[in-house]
C-alpha cells in the first residue's frame, strides 16, 4: 500500500514537473516579429493552453518603452491590447512579462518589433505630369514604386504584362499603344496589404505646338516700361513642357497658363528697341520657334528711363545734343536712337571708362547733365545754327559751351543761311499770324502761343529763335524758317545772350 502510494505521488510530482516546466505550451504572440501592418490602432494578443490548476498574471507589459501594464486585458487563456493612442508610421516595439504558477512561480517574457504603415504606395513615373507623350507608339514605360510592392497594370481596361521591378523600386515595361491617346491605370500593393493607385494618360504626339499671336505684337511701339508679353499658343495633342524666353539675348523667366493656353512673362525695360525670341516645346519633344520686336517710347524726359538704339522721341533728341555738346559727334539731332548715336553713347562710354554696351545708363545721365549754363549774360557769346543737324551751338569765343536741340523750317519754307545777328529780347511775346497762317486776329502770351514764352528777333526780323507750344516738332523740319526750341533750352539761352550777339546760320 505505501508503494503504490509512493508511486501514485512520484506520478504526480512528474506531472506537475512536466506542465511546470513546459510552460507556455502553445504560446503564439501576434503581430510577427517585424512584421508590417496597415493600421495604426493594431490589437497585440497572445493565445496559450493551460490545465487545472494553473495561473498567469502580467507583470509587466511596455510599447516603445511606455508602461502599458494596466491596459493588458488578461483572460485565462490569453491576452489582448490595443493602444488607447494611434501609433505613428515606422517601427514599434511591444515586450510582455508574465508570471506563471502551479505549485511555484517562474517569469516568462516575449516581445515583438512591428511596423505601422498605413500609408498607400505612391506610384510615380518618368514623367512629374499626368500624361506622358511620345513621337512613336512603342517606347519604354519607367517609374518607381515602394521597394516590395507588387504592381499591375491596365491599358484601356485591358491587362499589361508584369513589368520588371527592380530590387529599389524602380519599374520598366515595353508598351505598344493602340490608338492616339490612350489610359493607363496603374495598382501598387505594398507589404502591409495598403493599395495605391494612379491614372495616366499615354498620347502619340507628332505635331508641333504652334506659336499663334504674341503682344506686343511685331515692330509695334509701347508707351510701357513694363510691358507683359503675352503669347498665345496651341498645343492640341499633349501639353507644354518646356519654355525658353529670351529679351535681348537674356533668359527671363516666364509662366505658362495651361487654361488660357498662354505665356506670361512681365518686364522692366528701357527706351529703345528690344528682341524676343521664343522657344517653346511639347511633353513628346515637338518644338516651335519665333522672333520678334518692338520700341519701348514710354517717355519724354531726358533721364527718366533708359535709353538703348531703336528709342525716339524728345529725351532721344537731348541725348543727341548733350553727345554733341561733349564733342561727340552723332550725326542729325532727329530724335531717333540710330546706329551713329548708339556709336557716339560707345564712345563716351569708352572715353569715360565705362561698360562699351551703347545702352544709355545712370552713369551715363550723370556724365550727360553736366555742364548747365552760368545765369546772366555771357561775355563773347556767339551762336552757330547747324539747319543740317537740327542744331543751335552756343559759343564763347572759340569755346563751345553747349548744344541744343531745335527744329528748323521746312523744305517748302527754308530757314535762311547766312550772318545774322539778334536786334531784339522778347519775353512772353504776342504772335501776330503771318500771310500764310489760317488765323485771323494776334495769339496773346499763353499755352496756345506758338512762339512759347521768349523769342530772340534776328537781323531779318521775319525770322527768330523762340520757345514753342509744340515740343514734339523738336529735332525736325517743320517750321516756316523760324529755329524752335524746348521751353526750358530757349530760358536757358534768353539769359545767355545779348542784343547784338552774332548768329551764324549754316547747312
Amino acid at each position: 500500500m505505501v508503494l503504490v502510494l509512493v508511486i501514485v505521488l512520484l506520478v504526480l510530482l512528474c506531472g506537475w514537473g512536466t506542465v511546470y516546466a513546459t510552460f507556455p505550451r502553445t504560446f503564439k504572440l501576434s503581430p510577427v516579429n517585424k512584421g508590417i501592418i496597415s493600421t495604426n490602432t493594431p490589437r497585440i494578443h497572445a493565445k496559450w493552453s493551460i490545465f487545472m490548476g494553473e495561473k498567469v498574471e502580467v507583470v509587466k507589459a511596455l510599447l516603445d518603452g511606455k508602461d502599458v501594464t494596466d491596459e493588458i486585458f488578461l483572460k485565462k487563456d490569453g491576452f489582448s491590447y490595443i493602444p488607447g493612442i494611434p501609433l505613428e508610421e515606422g517601427e514599434h516595439r511591444f515586450f510582455i512579462k508574465l508570471k506563471y504558477r502551479f505549485l511555484l512561480s517562474k517569469d516568462f517574457g516575449d516581445g515583438r518589433i512591428f511596423i505601422v504603415d498605413t500609408q498607400p504606395p505612391v506610384i510615380s513615373f518618368k514623367s512629374d505630369s499626368s500624361l506622358i507623350a511620345t513621337r512613336e507608339s512603342k517606347f519604354e514605360l519607367e517609374g518607381r514604386i515602394e521597394p516590395g510592392a507588387r504592381l499591375r497594370l491596365r491599358l484601356n481596361g485591358k491587362s499589361l504584362p508584369t513589368p520588371t521591378i527592380r530590387k529599389d523600386g524602380s519599374f520598366y515595361l515595353d508598351i505598344t499603344l493602340p490608338s492616339e491617346r490612350n489610359i493607363l491605370k496603374a495598382i501598387a500593393i505594398d507589404l502591409a496589404g495598403n493599395k495605391g493607385s494612379e491614372r495616366l494618360v499615354l498620347v502619340i504626339d507628332r505635331d508641333s505646338p504652334i506659336i499663334k499671336e504674341f503682344s506686343p505684337s511685331n515692330k509695334s511701339q509701347v508707351k510701357t516700361s513694363n510691358p507683359m508679353i503675352k503669347v498665345q499658343v496651341e498645343e492640341a495633342d499633349s501639353e507644354i513642357s518646356e519654355i525658353s524666353l529670351r529679351v535681348d539675348g537674356v533668359r527671363r523667366e516666364s509662366e505658362y497658363d495651361p487654361e488660357m493656353e498662354s505665356i506670361l512673362c512681365p518686364l522692366s525695360l528701357g527706351e529703345g528697341k528690344h528682341s524676343i525670341e521664343l522657344w517653346i516645346k511639347d511633353a513628346a519633344g515637338n518644338s516651335a520657334y519665333a522672333k520678334w520686336d518692338f520700341t519701348v517710347d514710354s517717355t519724354e524726359t531726358f533721364g527718366g528711363n533708359a535709353m538703348a538704339f531703336g528709342a525716339r522721341g524728345a529725351d532721344v533728341t537731348e541725348l543727341q545734343a548733350r553727345l554733341i555738346m561733349l564733342g561727340f559727334d552723332c550725326g542729325v539731332i532727329d530724335g531717333v536712337f540710330g546706329p551713329a548715336t548708339r556709336k557716339a553713347v560707345e564712345a563716351l562710354q569708352e572715353a569715360r571708362g565705362l561698360l562699351v554696351s551703347g545702352i544709355v545708363g545712370s552713369s551715363e545721365f550723370e556724365i550727360l547733365r553736366s555742364g548747365k549754363l552760368p545765369g546772366g549774360p555771357i561775355d563773347g557769346a556767339r551762336i552757330v545754327i547747324q539747319v543740317s543737324k537740327r542744331a543751335l551751338y552756343l559759343y564763347q569765343g572759340e569755346g563751345l559751351l553747349k548744344v541744343y536741340p531745335i527744329a528748323v523750317g521746312r523744305r517748302s519754307f527754308p530757314t535762311p543761311i547766312g550772318h545774322f545777328r539778334i536786334i531784339r529780347k522778347d519775353i512772353n511775346p504776342t504772335w501776330y499770324p503771318p500771310d500764310w497762317a489760317d488765323v485771323r486776329h494776334p495769339i496773346p502770351p499763353g499755352p496756345g502761343n506758338p512762339l512759347g514764352n521768349r523769342r530772340l528777333l534776328l537781323s531779318n526780323p521775319k525770322y527768330g529763335i523762340h520757345g514753342t507750344n509744340r515740343p514734339s516738332s523738336i529735332g525736325k523740319a517743320v517750321t516756316h524758317g523760324c529755329i524752335r526750341m524746348y521751353p526750358s533750352d530757349i530760358l536757358e539761352l534768353f539769359d545767355a545772350v545779348s542784343v547784338g550777339t552774332p548768329v551764324d546760320i549754316v547747312r
